[in-house]
C-alpha cells in the first residue's frame, strides 16, 4: 500500500520536479498524438511519456498531495480548536 502519511507526502512534494505538470496530447509542433499517449512536462522539463487517463491523475498528482496536506492542517486546526472550547467549557461547568 501506498504511503500516504503527511511526512511522506510532504517529502514526495520535495523530491519532485516543480509544477505546475501538464499531459500534452499534441507534439512540439502542435500536431496531435494519434493514440493514448500524452508528453509529461513540469514547468517546462521533459518527464517522459504516460498513457490516459493515468497521464492526467498523474499531472494532478502534486496539486492533490498539497491539496490534500492542506485539508489535514485545516482539520487539525479545527480539532484543536474544538478541543480548546470543550476544555474552557468544560472549566466553566466545575
Amino acid at each position: 500500500m501506498t504511503d500516504l502519511s503527511t511526512t511522506n507526502l510532504q517529502r514526495l512534494l520535495d523530491q519532485a520536479a516543480p509544477g505546475p505538470w501538464t499531459a500534452l496530447a499534441t507534439y512540439d509542433d502542435g500536431a496531435p498524438r494519434p493514440d493514448t499517449t500524452r508528453e509529461m512536462r513540469a514547468a517546462g522539463e521533459y518527464l517522459g511519456i504516460m498513457h490516459t487517463p493515468n497521464s492526467a491523475l498523474a499531472a494532478a498528482a502534486p496539486d492533490l498531495a498539497q491539496e490534500v496536506l492542506r485539508l489535514r492542517r485545516r482539520l487539525s486546526r479545527i480539532t484543536t480548536d474544538r478541543e480548546t472550547v470543550a476544555h474552557h467549557e468544560g472549566d466553566q461547568d466545575g
